[in-house]
């Protein structure tokens, strides 16, 4: 059986890559669009067990006779969806970090080396003829170690290049994850910055 040609190689390489970004994408969006609705779908379980549909009101806090159950109901309703709510940031920062370790991975194995180095990824991804955004993917690669490390070097240079992903932070030594914001439009950036990093 003859070897493959090192262009059918990139090819499939660059295939599985979409296939897997594709995965990332859906992924993400399930998991943030299921806390995010969290608020309707406790909605529709209270309507569920007193029986209501859907366009009749809901029942005033203490409006029942039994002890205050339907308080009961809407306390337990509003720790769901403020758990759901805290939950969010935590979910995008480690899609950012699974996003990143795929592009990584991606390069890694092309270059047939063991570690990635953004500089040199961008000048053998330009040499082999890729359109790149080495920016954004820069951002990338420091939200990922912002995000996995906590407070260091990998914060403080993304606070400098981007300071408008951290929360409340005037200076690169408040930079930190717990200050770090990843919204859709963030997320979205990176994913097209990974996504359209294939040969022109």
């Amino acid at each position: 059986m003859s070897k493959m040609s090192p262009h059918i190689r990139q090819v499939i390489r660059m295939a599985l890559l979409n296939m897997r970004i594709e995965e990332i994408e859906h992924a993400y969006y399930a998991a943030v669009g299921s806390l995010t609705n969290q608020k309707i779908t406790e909605s529709e379980k209270i309507r569920g067990i007193l029986k209501l549909g859907p366009e009749e009101p809901l029942p005033e806090p203490e409006a029942d006779d039994e002890g205050g159950f339907i308080d009961e109901i809407y306390e337990l309703a509003a720790e769901r969806i403020e758990r759901a709510n805290n939950s969010i940031p935590f979910v995008r920062k480690a899609f950012v970090i699974g996003l990143f370790h795929l592009w990584e991975r991606h390069c890694n194995s092309a270059m047939k080396r063991n570690r990635y180095i953004h500089d040199d990824v961008m000048v053998w991804m330009e040499a082999n003829g890729r359109r790149l955004k080495a920016e954004t993917l820069l951002h990338l690669e420091l939200a990922c170690h912002c995000a996995k490390h906590g407070p260091g070097n990998s914060c403080k240079k993304l606070w400098k290049l981007r300071p408008d992903l951290f929360n409340r932070v005037n200076n690169e030594g408040q930079a930190s994850e717990s200050t770090l914001v990843i919204s859709n439009e963030t997320f979205d950036e990176f994913l097209k910055a990974v996504s359209t990093s294939r040969r022109g």
